[in-house]
């Protein structure tokens, strides 16, 4: 069974070796400890993390294949129609699950997820060589504006 859901603090280790999966990182004690207070400090301030997790029937077991970082914000410009609009970053869906709609059906739930708290507006970032993720984009209704500057600062 597949099914996504908000990310729990008890479930951070998980997300956590999803995180370093994707970065081909070891996962350590510090590590998890630092981001369950940086989850804390997101959640406190009404932001989420989705997962898309996988439940055999069979199996106690459940496992996170993929997720998304929703940041709400507040703007007053008025191209954000004086309204909260949601940053979606860090987007991944585990290697082996690649290709086969698990991104798509993540990106429809977050999109849901936001609509249902009125949010007007979505922005999310990709880099121009991640040909896959832009096309999830595209198939759930974004629109790409190739403006994407940044600076690192330390």
């Amino acid at each position: 069974m597949i099914y996504a859901t908000v990310v729990l603090e008890t479930e951070i280790e998980k997300l956590c070796s999803l995180y370093c999966e994707e970065e081909n990182v070891s996962l350590t004690n510090e590590y998890i400890e630092k981001s369950k207070e940086t989850y804390r400090t997101l959640t406190a301030k009404g932001d989420a993390i989705l997962g898309i997790f996988e439940k055999n029937e069979d199996v106690e077991n459940v496992n996170l294949i993929g997720c998304v970082s929703i940041h709400y914000l507040d703007d007053l410009y008025p191209g954000y129609e004086n309204a909260p609009y949601v940053h979606l970053e860090t987007i991944i869906v585990k290697k082996n699950y690649r290709g086969k709609g698990f991104g798509t059906l993540l990106l429809k739930e977050a999109l849901k997820l936001c609509k249902d708290k009125g949010i007007t507006y979505i922005i999310a970032q990709t880099g121009a060589d991640n040909v896959a993720m832009r096309r999830v984009y595209e198939k759930v209704g974004l629109v790409n504006d190739y403006v994407n500057y940044y600076k690192k600062l330390i």
